[in-house]
Order: structure tokens, then C-alpha cells, then sequence
């Protein structure tokens, strides 16, 4: 099985490292071609990670993450962290934003690998969790920053000049951009640099069908973080009467399609609360009252409204068929494909308020019952179900966790086969027992076949590179690019995470692959020869310890 990415031509920047004010940036990055930015104008690649890597889990916030079957019973406090807040995980590595400071966590021990002190992070659930994609931590808060995943170092950073205070939402990050709300405008970032790719101050709400609206109207931004599927972003739009959500195109900020939601749920529950997008739904969601609100479900290409959906206590957790939604009696499971729906009500337990937010991990709804009493209630717990039934599968109570209140917003996360507890004062880690073999001491360790080296790797690495280019300072990024096709297959027979970087002169990118056994994905990388200037350039490439070099040559025959 082989999968092939677009090129993606590569230039050196100032901003790394720097800090950059947004109120001049938009004047600077109009200085570069945009297709030359960006690659052409085709979108790049983006692969959804399997793990709760930024707010709400995912780019469409959809409180859930893919998993192998049921999510196995928590069993025990794995490691605890002093310092609590709002997490993404990785990669192995937990990033947590706690006050201003970024941490940087060993998943296996909570052992801190490092500290980000004032990175200007401070702000609720909304406004500080991080997002972490391509070796990249992306925080919002009082301005906007990005970090070195492995090492902290700040890469780059953007002020907002307008003086409103209002702060930057928590990034969402697809196609190589980071997308955020900041005084009441959609900014698009490119992640590498920081550089400016397209923002938009207001968006023209229009009424549709059955809408309350007379004629459409001129509106900014709600500070809501954005969803993105496909090709499109998703943000609320407008504050008071009109409000509502509208789509754009990804690669350029062209308005796709809006809708205005009904003034009776504005006035009593605003309209954006919450934007969570599905390959099948988009759902834009106000705060929960108790006066029955209606809100839409809509197609994502667009924007018709295809159901209606009652408000949720909590934020709802989506799949591409189910919504799981809370309310003071209980919570509801829908599967829209099927039409079967199941539940939990007040009545069966006696009390109202007690089911907190969920999560689903795989087949399995994650999902508190917290009563609040101070001697506690026999039902309090996690519980896990079967997403499509409803059975039940595991109950998990501790100690160490009765007095954390995990129902509220944000206060726990799933991600592989762990719980994160962050609804208290400190990081707690659920995970299930972990026994260890125990050894045979009359097994013989197996002797090393000397013809077999010890770390033999299942990865194969080739690349095709020229061996010199002309030097041009103005040229066509389609057409003169020194083209660098890197080729990585595994012959392994299980599914390897591949760590690979590619260099030359001041360029250095990452390469991170994800290969499942005997397939082979190739990448072409177009280095402009500007960027590098006449002379010789040593090229390495590696991935897992595999490593492949060579020399460009840079000539300029204007030279005598």
C-alpha cells in the first residue's frame, strides 16, 4: 500500500524564534507570492492524530478519539502532577498549560522533559489548551505561541495590536495553519513561520428558509475556537440577534456558506457556545437552558440544516453517526445513521445534575456521575458504556479522585488507554494494571546471530535528488525547485511511527510518517534556490536511524 503527499516547497523566514506584531504583519506577508507561500493552491496533506491533541480532542472538537474496540477499565493513579489545567497529548508526551507556563510531560511517568515559563497562556479552557501537530505546541491566551515540542524553545510568536484585551481562542491546526478567534476576526497562521495567510474581520450573515431574519447583515466573530473537516473552517459568527455559524475555504478564507440560528435560542443560549465538526454534521451549539432550545444540525458542504438537536448541559461529544448531548435529567446517545437512540434519566438514580461530560473513546462513552453530596453517593464514578447500547462496561472509583469534581467542563480527557483528570488542583493519570512477566531464571538468553546486525531496521529509505540547479533570484515555484523525492516503506510486519528529518543549509523540516506493515509513502520536498545562494550544499536525510546524504550544487553562470 503506497500513499503519495503533494510537494511542498520550503523557504527560510525571520520569524522563527521572533516575536511579530500582527497589527504590520498583514502588510509583510502580502509581500510573498501565496502560491509560493503555501505550495500552490492545493491544500497540504492533514492526518487527524490519534490522540487528544488539542481542545476538545480533535480539529473538529468533537470530544472523541479513535480507539481498537472498548476502552479498557481504569484500574489505578498511574502519576500525578502538581499542577493542573487544560492538556494535549501526543506522541508519547503530555503538554499541559497550567497559568502561563507550558509543560512538557513524560507520558509513561509524568516526568517533566521541560518548562515554557510566560508564554502568555493564561485564560480558561476556551483560550489556554494547547494544540501540538508536527513536533509543534501551539497555545493561545493574551497572544498567540508556538513551541519546539521536543525542547520548549519558542518558535515564533504574534501580538494583537487593536487594544480590545480580548483573548486569542485555543488554536485548532490542519493544512500546516493554525486557525484562532482574536478580536473578534479569523486569523489563518502558517505554523511554520508564523507568517499571515488570510484573515477575515466579518462575514455577511444571511438568512435562510425559515430563518427569523428579514435581510442579511454584516457580523464579526464569536470567540469560539474553530472546527475544521475537510476543507473548510467552521466559526460562530455574529453576538446578540443575528448570530450564527459560518463555513470558509481553508486555503484562502472564502466564504462557503452561513446560517443564522433562530432568535429564540440566541436570546436565551447564544448560538456558538460550542462548534464541533463531523465529516457529516456540523453542530453549532449555545449554553444550556432550560427552556427546551432547538439547535441546528447542518451539512458541511452546504449548510442546509439536515436535524435539529435539544441543547446540552455539557459540551456534546460527535463521531461521523453518533451525538452524545447532557441535561439536568440525564443524557441521550443518537445515532442518526440508524435512528436508534438510548440513555440515562434522573429517575433512575434520583438525582438531577449528576452526569457530567462525555467522551468517547472507540466503542466506549466515557461519562462521570458526580451527585456532590459531601459523604459521596454509592453510583458517584466513571463510568464506561457501550456506545452503541448502552451496556456497561467498567465502573471506576478511587480514593485519590472522590474529591474531584470531573463533571464540569473540562475536567477529564481520554486518550490511548488513559483517563487524565484535570478537573482539580493536580494532573492525575487512570490507566488499567500493568503486571509485569516474570522472569525464568532458568531461560537461556537467545545467542546473537553474528550475520544479523542487532538493531536491524525495518525501514527502507531512498531519495532521488538532483545533483545541481541554476541559481535564480526570481523563478517559479512549480518549475524550479530542486525537487528532493523521499521514499520510506516498512517491511516490518507491525505499524511503525517513523521519526525522519530532511536538511540543507538553513532548512530544516521534519519528516514524521506513520506506517502501517509493507506500506511506502513518499514525499517531495522543492527547495528554491534562492533561498540557498550559489555554492555547495550537504543534504541529509534520515529516518529511524536510516540515513541518506549528498551535495546540491547551487552554480551561477552569471558569474565570470
Amino acid at each position: 500500500m503506497a500513499k503519495f503527499r503533494r510537494r511542498k516547497l520550503l523557504a527560510t523566514g525571520t520569524a522563527l524564534g521572533g516575536v511579530g506584531l500582527f497589527g504590520s504583519l498583514s502588510t509583510a506577508a502580502n509581500e510573498h507570492d501565496e502560491d509560493e507561500e503555501r505550495g500552490g493552491s492545493e491544500l497540504p496533506s492533514f492526518e487527524e492524530p490519534d490522540d487528544w491533541s488539542s481542545y476538545s480532542g480533535t480539529a473538529g472538537n468533537t470530544g472523541s478519539v479513535p480507539g481498537n474496540g472498548a476502552f479498557p477499565k481504569p484500574e489505578t493513579v498511574a502519576w500525578e502532577h502538581d499542577e493542573s489545567g487544560h492538556i494535549a497529548i501526543t506522541d508519547g508526551q503530555v503538554y499541559l498549560r497550567s497559568g502561563s507556563s507550558i509543560y512538557a510531560l513524560d507520558d509513561s511517568d509524568g516526568s517533566v522533559i521541560w518548562t515554557s515559563d510566560d508564554v502568555g497562556a493564561e485564560g480558561g479552557v476556551q483560550y489556554g489548551t494547547p494544540a501540538v501537530t508536527d513536533a509543534t505546541v501551539v497555545v493561545g491566551g493574551d497572544r498567540l505561541t508556538a513551541l519546539d515540542a521536543d525542547s520548549g524553545e519558542v518558535r515564533w510568536t504574534q501580538k494583537f495590536d487593536s487594544g480590545g484585551g480580548e483573548a486569542v481562542t485555543s488554536p485548532t491546526v490542519a493544512f500546516d495553519t493554525v486557525f484562532v478567534i482574536a478580536e473578534e476576526s479569523l486569523h489563518a497562521f502558517d505554523l511554520a513561520d508564523g507568517s499571515l495567510q488570510w484573515s477575515r474581520d466579518s462575514v455577511e450573515l444571511e438568512p435562510h428558509e425559515d430563518s427569523d431574519m428579514d435581510e442579511s447583515q454584516e457580523v464579526s466573530f464569536g470567540s469560539t475556537p474553530i472546527a475544521v473537516t475537510d476543507e473548510f473552517v467552521y466559526a460562530g459568527v455574529g453576538h446578540d440577534n443575528p448570530a450564527g455559524v459560518a463555513a470558509f475555504d481553508a486555503l484562502e478564507g472564502e466564504t462557503q456558506w452561513t446560517y443564522a440560528v433562530d432568535e429564540t435560542s440566541v436570546e436565551y443560549g447564544g448560538a456558538h457556545k460550542y462548534i464541533l465538526a463531523t465529516e457529516t454534521r456540523i453542530y453549532a451549539m449555545g449554553r444550556f437552558a432550560d427552556q427546551g432550545l432547538m439547535y441546528p444540525a447542518l451539512d458541511p458542504w452546504t449548510g442546509e440544516q439536515v436535524d435539529s438537536e435539544h441543547s446540552s448541559r455539557s459540551q456534546p461529544a460527535v463521531t461521523d453517526e453518533v451525538r452524545v448531548g447532557t441535561g439536568r435529567h440525564g443524557f441521550s446517545v443518537k445515532n442518526h445513521e440508524t435512528g436508534e437512540e438510548w440513555g440515562r434519566n434522573a429517575y433512575e438514580w434520583g438525582h438531577t445534575d449528576a452526569w457530567g461530560r462525555p467522551a468517547i473513546a472507540g466503542e466506549t462513552l466515557v461519562i462521570p456521575y458526580y451527585v456532590g453530596a459531601p459523604q459521596g453517593h454509592e453510583n458517584d464514578g466513571i463510568y464506561g458504556l457501550n456506545l452503541e447500547d448502552g451496556s456497561e462496561q467498567w465502573h471506576f472509583t478511587h480514593p485519590d479522585v472522590e474529591n474531584t469534581d470531573v463533571r464540569e467542563q473540562h475536567g477529564f480527557v481520554v486518550s490511548g488507554e488513559s483517563i487524565y483528570i484535570t478537573g482539580g488542583d493536580q494532573l492525575q493519570v487512570l490507566r488499567p494494571e500493568t503486571e509485569e512477566p516474570e522472569e525464568d531464571p532458568d531461560e537461556e538468553e537467545p545467542e546473537n546471530d553474528d550475520d544479523e546486525p542487532e538493531n536491524k531496521s525495518d525501514i527502507e529509505l531512498s531519495v532521488s535528488a538532483p545533483g545541481s540547479v541554476p541559481y535564480e533570484e526570481t523563478a517559479d515555484p512549480s518549475e524550479d525547485a530542486a525537487d528532493f523525492c523521499i521514499t520510506v516503506t516498512n517491511h516490518g510486519d507491525e505499524t511503525s511511527s517513523v521519526d525522519g528529518q530532511f536538511k540543507i543549509g538553513p532548512i530544516d523540516e521534519p519528516l514524521p510518517l506513520e506506517l502501517e506493515p509493507g506500506e511506502t509513502d513518499t514525499v517531495n520536498f522543492g527547495v528554491m534556490s534562492r533561498d540557498l545562494g550559489p555554492g555547495d550544499y550537504e543534504w541529509n536525510v534520515t529516518a529511524n536511524g536510516e540515513t541518506k546524504t549528498g551535495t546540491l550544487t547551487v552554480t551561477n553562470d552569471k558569474e565570470c
